[in-house]
């Protein structure tokens, strides 16, 4: 039987109508037990999109929902609800979301969310679709999954919790399915060799051991820098270059540090993707602030570069941009920096630290406090640095890297 074209027409517009509408649903700031209540009625999971107002990839998930096309590929596999993660760190933690943008995939049992998947960041339309449509046919939760593989490992699982727990930022249980991944025959076990050794030696940026670092610039030299490929050699000499520079390295920064600044005008020339030529060209003038600071050996230079270029006006009542100066410039660079800029930097950690208290985000809170503590225990008022670093292991306990901090402050070891 043909149906009529008015007939025909009414369709589309219903369809249309509910593609808008759905889109214009998920501009409404939702809560927990909007999902639930949802969830309960609905056999499509539900995915809770995380942003904050700062993230530069939230703003181009939301406006990439202006596509049509996208916005009813995400709502053929679930539901989408946004949340600003700032106003809500609790849902975040109890879906254990850390980072912005944070996409956990839920539905809802007894009462309460059970997450079946979940992905982070964003880049590509077509590649968040793939994963979503991974994630969202999920048939089980991930704690089942987990139970599931521990008594019947396979490919499959294995490939999934390593992107579930790569999006949950819990390097330790993302790095050991990875290696289930490679123990299992992934057909693309090279490279994931690649990424595990990356993940683990950025790991020693945070947990600070000077065997190790020689371990990884061993592995780095005498390995990937001969038998990698472009983008392989890039990461790596990306992270040799913050290394070096992190454990006083002198020959290795004078190696690396140019090598970053160089690889990273590369890729800002080679950029077609304007948003990304952007992204480039800022971090070739973070590049440039360290090449200053390390090569040029002009620290008060590059602070005036680093103003100018990277902070520009307004900066003073940003308690961000006041964060960056402290930890990203001052800490970061602290062993070759003057005194008087050691302790611009604490005072600029202080005023930080009074403005984001204000906002009553704990996980934003124990982050500057992070930052002027270690300034602190730099400047050697050793009690205050562990007042402060116990404020943030309590803010953030699940935070390893807040209490394995603390621990090195109280037995005064190197941070």
């Amino acid at each position: 039987m043909k149906l009529k074209r008015s007939t025909w027409t009414v369709l589309l517009i219903i369809l249309a109508v509910g593609v808008v509408l759905n889109i214009l649903l998920t501009e409404k700031e939702w809560t927990e037990q909007d999902i639930i209540k949802w969830s309960t009625k609905n056999e499509k999971p539900a995915i809770i999109d995380f942003w904050a107002d700062w993230c530069p990839y939230c703003g181009d998930f939301h406006e990439a929902l202006d596509d049509r096309e996208f916005a009813a590929g995400i709502d053929e596999y679930a539901k989408l609800f946004k949340i600003n993660g700032e106003k809500n760190l609790p849902l975040m933690q109890k879906l254990k979301a850390s980072g912005f943008p944070n996409f956990p995939v839920v539905i809802a049992r007894n009462g309460k969310l059970e997450p079946i998947g979940h992905m982070s960041g964003f880049g590509d339309k077509k590649r968040f679709l793939d994963k979503l449509k991974v994630h969202a046919s999920s048939k089980v939760t991930i704690k089942e999954r987990e139970e599931r593989y521990a008594k019947n490992p396979t490919l499959e699982d294995a490939e999934f919790l390593a992107d579930v727990y790569q999006s949950r930022h819990n390097d330790d249980k993302a790095i050991f399915y990875q290696q289930e991944m490679i123990r299992l025959g992934h057909k693309d076990a090279p490279k994931l060799r690649f990424w595990v050794f990356l993940d683990q030696a950025w790991a020693i940026y945070t947990f600070y051991s000077p065997t190790k670092y020689a371990e990884v610039v061993d592995r780095v030299e005498n390995h990937w820098l001969k038998v990698g490929d472009k983008r392989q050699k890039s990461a790596v000499i990306s992270m040799l270059s913050y290394l070096s520079v992190k454990y006083d390295r002198k020959e290795d920064i004078e190696h690396y540090v140019p090598l970053y600044l160089a690889d990273q005008k590369t890729k800002a020339k080679e950029a077609t993707d304007p948003k990304k030529k952007k992204r480039w060209e800022k971090s070739v003038k973070y590049a440039q602030v360290t090449y200053i600071v390390h090569i040029e050996k002009a620290p008060q230079r590059a602070w005036e570069f680093y103003q100018k270029e990277i902070l520009q006006s307004g900066w003073e009542d940003d308690w961000r941009k006041l964060n960056s100066v402290a930890f990203g410039f001052i800490y970061r660079n602290w062993k070759v920096m003057p005194q008087h800029l050691l302790d611009y930097g604490r005072e600029v950690s202080i005023k930080s630290v009074e403005l984001v208290r204000k906002k009553g985000n704990p996980r934003t809170i124990a982050m500057v406090l992070d930052s002027l503590a270690r300034l602190e225990y730099i400047l050697g008022n050793v009690e205050r640095a562990i007042e402060l670093m116990e404020e943030a292991v309590e803010l953030q306990p699940h935070d390893k890297r807040h209490a394995w901090t603390l621990e090195n402050f109280k037995s005064g070891k190197e941070i």
